[in-house]
């Protein structure tokens, strides 16, 4: 007998002991000196007993059943981030999914499917069952939904929101050997050679290529879009000086600013970073109206058991907003952004509509 089949055995006799006793208190002409049960006595009770023992047990089965939401998980998440390693969206979702492998005793696997913009990974979440087993972590959710034509899924009525992992603030960079210190220096050569200078991106649709486009538009100069496959490789393009500026988020970036390998122009969200103090905003540096805030988000495919997505962004703000997890992602750029699910989804259909008409008014066409 094992050791929950003998507090099973103690808690019936017990209770079968109090049952007689209860009786005994109604009817005083019982014997009052043999305490122990009759073999009647013992059948009552025990029958008494197993029902609500039945009771008990069918409770406990329906919370933790195969496939309910408080088992969950029961195997192993995958989680598709649809760019390369080592840019933004890897780098935070795998911090993160460390703790989250901790908290639920389950591996997370984190799976880069990266292609056309991030809508190669994109795609195939949204086409996976909604169970809460496979999610995607991106950047460019609202971003190349509103600059890829005829996709086979939708930010708004395709995905469920889970929780914003972390803002990711980026910086325009340059390689020094351009002799390009600031952004205001950026600005007029492009103005006097229109179309000449070069710009990286991630891919068409991705935050660098969106924001870039939208800086330089604010700004009223024009350069050529060059779009490689993933941010590293954006960056090595850059400092080579083959494509004069990228956009690229902090996560990445970082470790070449500090070396002096490549020069900060200015941070692209709307407050300074605590990584790069000295930087001023876009705004800050002279271009009104060209900041974007943008995160590292998670999301499920549609219909997924709202309380397995509660779950998700519950064990996930836990983890963020301890001391551990917190001091990693501040110190790759990442910064705290928390939103509940509700939140995030009207967070995405809000930008969705505003990148629609942003993508329209800069004349870029969807691929």
């Amino acid at each position: 007998m094992n050791g929950i089949s003998k507090t099973l055995s103690c808690a019936r006799y017990e209770l079968i002991l109090r049952i007689v006793s209860d009786r005994r208190s109604i009817n005083p002409r019982e014997d009052a000196v043999n305490i122990e049960p009759t073999r009647r006595q013992f059948v009552l009770g025990s029958a008494t007993l197993l029902a609500q023992l039945g009771l008990a047990r069918s409770a406990i089965a329906q919370v933790l059943k195969p496939g309910s939401i408080q088992a969950y998980p029961e195997r192993p998440v995958r989680i598709v981030v649809p760019f390369t390693p080592g840019g933004s969206p890897d780098t935070i979702t795998r911090v993160v999914s460390a703790g989250l492998s901790s908290e639920f005793g389950q591996p997370i696997v984190i799976e880069n499917r990266p292609g056309a913009g991030s809508t190669i990974g994109t795609t195939m979440v949204a086409k996976s069952a909604p169970d809460g087993y496979t999610l995607v972590a991106t950047t460019a959710m609202t971003f190349a939904a509103a600059t890829y034509a005829n996709l086979s899924y939708d930010p708004v009525a395709d995905f469920a929101g889970v929780a914003q992992l972390a803002l990711s603030p980026g910086a325009l960079v340059i390689s020094p050997e351009k002799g390009i210190r600031t952004l205001g220096e950026l600005i007029v050569q492009a103005r006097a050679k229109p179309g000449v200078l070069n710009y990286a991106s991630a891919g068409p649709g991705s935050f660098s290529h969106v924001f870039t486009a939208r800086l330089l538009g604010a700004a009223g100069v024009e350069m050529t879009h060059v779009p490689v496959r993933g941010a590293p490789e954006a960056m090595t393009e850059v400092m080579t000086g083959r494509i004069e500026i990228v956009y690229s988020p902090l996560t990445t970036v970082m470790s070449s600013i500090r070396s002096g390998k490549l020069i900060a122009l200015g941070v692209g969200s709307s407050k300074r970073s605590a990584l790069l103090p000295s930087v001023p905003t876009t705004v800050e540096a002279g271009v009104p109206g060209s900041s974007l805030d943008n995160g590292v988000g998670l999301w499920a495919p549609k219909n997924t058991p709202r309380g397995i997505v509660q779950r998700l962004n519950a064990a996930i703000y836990k983890l963020v907003e301890s001391d551990a997890v917190k001091t990693k992602l501040e110190s790759i750029g990442g910064e705290p952004w928390r939103m509940i699910p509700e939140e995030m989804d009207a967070h995405t259909a809000h930008e969705f509509a505003d990148l629609k008409q942003l993508v329209a008014r800069l004349g870029i066409t969807p691929q």
